[in-house]
């Protein structure tokens, strides 16, 4: 990447997250190849200096003065300063670092262009900002990733024991439990080993439930630089992602988002991906570190003493207290039901009514009683996996929904207010054993997910299916009692994705069909299945077509 030897002038980005090790890299290169270069300099806290009285200027006097070595040169102001350093540097082979950069203004003022320095020059810039180095046309950049499970056994030991302790199997446990904890981050792992080094190895496990709590300050501090450097708007995806959203699919994320109306999530999630704060893995999931997880709940705790006047509720017993005792205000926009157990939670009867900015509501594993008379009409997501309603409230107000999903709950009819549900665009009621007929969706235009699958005892999808423009995901396997598909399902010009594996009794799908985006359909074990519908126009983009135990003897 760095190619010494060469006679290019090269501009080289090490990118990550604070306390990943991007200084301490950027030193052990800079020790380890300066001999090779006319004149070499590691310009260290680059944001932190340019902040300062005299800023920039003086980041700029000192490279006059350690790279060229003429103390005698004043730079006075900005531009000056640009001038200067190019006559002098272009004739030189010099290696620079310019370390912890966060504005582009820093990179233009200390090192513009490649055309400031001599042939076989290196450049070496570490930033926690990865659109900086792309903005500055850095081609070669390296993310510093966490260390792997035995470098940081070996970090964090030299730190904790001061000399080689033999370890019994409990504290050997230990020892990896609170590794695990800091889950790499070079930074983490020194700062625990240093408090944990004078304490009993058998108190941290207490300690480190402790810091679970509290985050040492020293690690928080370096953490909540890139938090502090965000816009207001990626600030609160970034709390969302946070408290709520960590795990989640990225795309269905967007979606609720938008309904939330954060403006541009995907933009506030590509700064936040730029910055290192998260990182979305191969199956498209959300990724955030624990440590910088524990920051953003830690910001949003700093909102107020009171839970109710915090923005976003996740800890059990905050989100009991409201819950029961009639606590909510308009200042709750997001909550989490995640109990330590299953305890019962009796609803207080207005216990939504002051709750008039709630839009997320995520219950995890709460179970509630009680009768609630006001329920909440800005929800844009309700996600409540086995849910005891029957059916959905008369006056629960579903427009503002973007995502419903109950999954393997009793719900068994949905009422007229249902059909004013216009915003979804995710539906999931898989596991809904009760439910005998799909809902009527002719007032849902924008839905592109349906998952009905496993709902074993629906025999009828309502004709209102056919009418889903936007329909790209249709779920219907393990539908044991569907007999037929309605005919309007055939003419889904956008659906993608078709599901009927297992569907033992299903024995018409719809006559024609002009299913021209349609990508992957499974029949498998479709028994009673015997003929395949007319095709009208292509269906060029189809990759996986599944037959299995079907009686389907020819396709058209």
């Amino acid at each position: 990447m760095l190619d010494v030897g060469g006679s290019d002038v090269r501009m080289v980005g090490i990118w990550g997250i604070g306390g990943i090790g991007k200084t301490t890299i950027a030193k052990a290169v800079h020790n380890t190849i300066t001999h090779k270069f006319d004149g070499s300099y590691f310009l260290a806290n680059v944001r932190e200096g340019s902040e300062q009285h005299g800023g920039l200027v003086n980041l700029q006097n000192i490279l006059l003065s350690k790279i060229v070595g003429q103390k005698e040169l004043k730079i006075y102001n900005i531009h000056e300063g640009i001038t200067l350093l190019r006559e002098r540097l272009r004739n030189k082979r010099i290696l620079l670092i310019v370390d912890d950069v966060d504005n582009m203004d820093q990179l233009e003022k200390l090192a513009g262009r490649t055309d400031w320095f001599g042939h076989g020059s290196r450049v070496i810039i570490t930033t926690r900002d990865r659109h900086l180095l792309i903005a500055h046309h850095v081609k070669s950049i390296y993310k510093v990733h966490e260390l792997g499970h035995h470098e940081a056994l070996e970090l964090f030991g030299s730190n904790a024991f001061n000399d080689n302790k033999n370890l019994d199997d409990n504290e050997k446990l230990l020892v990896t439990t609170v590794v695990k904890y800091a889950q790499g981050i070079p930074l983490a792992l020194e700062v625990l080993g240093s408090y944990l080094c004078d304490t009993s190895i058998h108190k941290w496990q207490a300690m480190l439930d402790g810091f679970k709590k509290n985050p040492p300050r020293c690690i928080q501090d370096i953490l909540i630089i890139s938090y502090d450097g965000l816009q207001d708007t990626v600030q609160k995806v970034f709390l969302d992602i946070a408290c709520f959203f960590k795990g989640w699919k990225r795309n269905e994320m967007i979606q609720i988002l938008e309904g939330c109306y954060r403006i541009n999530p995907e933009h506030s999630i590509k700064v936040l991906e730029e910055k290192a704060l998260i990182y979305v893995d191969v199956y498209g999931q959300i990724c955030m570190h624990d440590l910088l997880e524990e920051m953003g709940k830690d910001k949003v705790l700093q909102e107020s003493t009171e839970p109710s006047k915090r923005s976003r509720l996740w800890h059990h017993k905050d989100v009991q207290d409201v819950l029961t005792e009639n606590m909510g205000t308009c200042k709750i926009e997001g909550m989490m039901v995640k109990m330590p157990k299953e305890d019962e939670i009796r609803l207080s009867p207005k216990c939504f009514k002051k709750m008039r900015n709630l839009k997320i509501f995520i219950n995890v594993n709460g179970r509630f009683c009680g009768k609630v008379d006001y329920y909440p009409n800005q929800l844009r997501l309700l996600d409540w996996p086995n849910c005891p309603l029957k059916s959905l409230p008369s006056n629960f107000n579903t427009k503002n929904l973007v995502r419903l999903s109950m999954p393997c709950s009793r719900i068994s009819r949905f009422g007229e207010g249902f059909k004013s549900m216009e915003n979804p665009k995710s539906l999931k009621l898989k596991g809904c054993e009760f439910l005998a007929r799909s809902p009527d969706l002719s007032g849902s235009p924008n839905l592109e997910f349906l998952d009905l699958s496993f709902c074993t005892s629906l025999k009828k999808i309502h004709p209102s299916v056919g009418s889903l423009k936007k329909l790209v995901h249709l779920d219907l396997s393990e539908c044991k009692r569907l007999e037929e598909v309605h005919p309007s399902v055939g003419s889904l010009k956008k659906l993608v994705h078709l599901d009927l594996q297992g569907c033992s009794k299903l024995r018409m799908l719809p006559g024609e069909v002009s299913w021209r985006s349609l990508q992957t359909i499974n029949l498998d074990y479709c028994r009673m299945l015997e003929s395949f519908p007319e095709i009208v126009g292509d269906m060029k983009y189809m990759t996986s077509l599944r037959l299995f135990g079907t009686g389907i003897k020819a396709l058209p």
